[in-house]
């Protein structure tokens, strides 16, 4: 896993790196080159990784798939369920189009690529 760059502030942007984002999950968000929260994202990500619930409107490429899925992965990561049986699901993306479907996982793997999570 490669170390987590520090990112310079910016006035009125929040950086991935001010949110518990676990470091490995940090890491795949670095490895895409994200630095700073779209508004959706800084909106949304400190209440999902909170795990509290949430609902949430924006527009097509505002961040909306990488913010579910770092803050799923991410708890997931920090509350490891204990002598859980392999291959047991515990977390399931129901998406409207195969096409979205396809591009929510590439996201996954690119998001989750220094975790030992199944996608």
């Amino acid at each position: 896993m490669p170390e987590i760059v520090p990112v310079p502030p910016e006035e009125g942007k929040c950086r991935f790196t001010d949110l518990e984002l676990s470091p490995e999950i940090m890491a795949g968000v670095q490895s895409m080159n994200f630095k700073y929260c779209t508004a959706i994202q800084e909106k949304c990500l400190p209440h999902a990784i909170a795990g509290k619930d949430l609902a949430a409107k924006a527009q097509t490429g505002t961040g909306k798939t990488a913010a579910f899925l770092a803050s799923a992965m991410t708890r997931m990561l920090k509350n490891p369920i204990e002598k859980r049986a392999p291959g047991t699901c515990r977390a399931l993306v129901l998406a409207p189009t195969r096409e979205l479907a396809i591009q929510i996982h590439k996201d996954a793997l690119a998001t989750g690529k220094y975790t030992n999570l199944n996608n």
